[in-house]
């Protein structure tokens, strides 16, 4: 239990450095980022390129990145976005929810949070979900063995994507935009089946103690 604690602690605190002050590496600046074109919140704007809207992109901080009308509104919602999903993960803890869950599935779906509500989703992130991810695999115990299949047959088409497709997506050229919404959509059925196994199945501490304190 207070391994669970120290880590959920940590990825909150990690959470919090990299939205709200940056850190170094490849995710400096992310404070003050715009919408990097393959992010999930930025795939909006390039169905709406694809098909002929006035969608500008822009190179900043080594990438290019959404720089059109509403990308400021979309990047401020990656970040109330993450305050909620992170909230999530905390008030089940709290509850005792997270007690009894499989260590890697945890912080899988920690990653998973971070990166969908992230506004730079490089196809490096692909790292972080398939090392815990390997984890979850092996273990007969995880709950998120689903999940894990989606992630890599994400990754599988952003190594198709970048960098190979990734002059035809900047282009608004259609095939490269359904692989991209291909790849947006695997992550996220495989956060939203992390979400329900780790954070809505089973019972927390507040049932479970009531009905012991019945049974005594």
């Amino acid at each position: 239990e207070r391994a669970i604690n120290m880590m959920v602690a940590t990825i909150l605190l990690m959470l919090a450095t990299i939205i709200f002050s940056g850190t170094p590496g490849f995710l400096s600046g992310q404070g003050s980022r715009g919408l990097q074109v393959e992010s999930v919140v930025a795939l909006p704007f390039l169905v709406a390129r694809a098909v002929g809207a006035d969608v500008a992109l822009t190179y900043r901080y080594g990438a290019m990145e959404v720089d059109s009308v509403g990308a400021g509104v979309a990047a401020a919602i990656t970040v109330v976005a993450a305050l909620i999903l992170f909230g999530w993960l905390a008030v089940a803890w709290w509850r005792g929810t997270l007690e009894k869950r499989f260590a890697p599935d945890v912080a899988l779906t920690a990653v998973l949070f971070s990166v969908v509500t992230s506004r730079v989703f490089s196809p490096q992130f692909s790292i972080w979900l398939l090392g815990i991810g390997a984890l979850c695999w092996a273990a007969s115990r995880s709950r998120l063995h689903q999940s894990v299949g989606l992630v890599l047959a994400a990754t599988l088409v952003a190594q198709f994507l970048y960098p190979w497709g990734y002059g035809a997506l900047l282009a608004g050229e259609w095939w490269a935009v359904v692989a991209q919404t291909v790849r947006i959509g695997l992550v996220l059925v495989a956060t939203v089946l992390a979400a329900r196994a780790v954070l809505l199945s089973g019972r927390g501490r507040t049932q479970v103690r009531a009905e012991e304190s019945v049974v005594v």
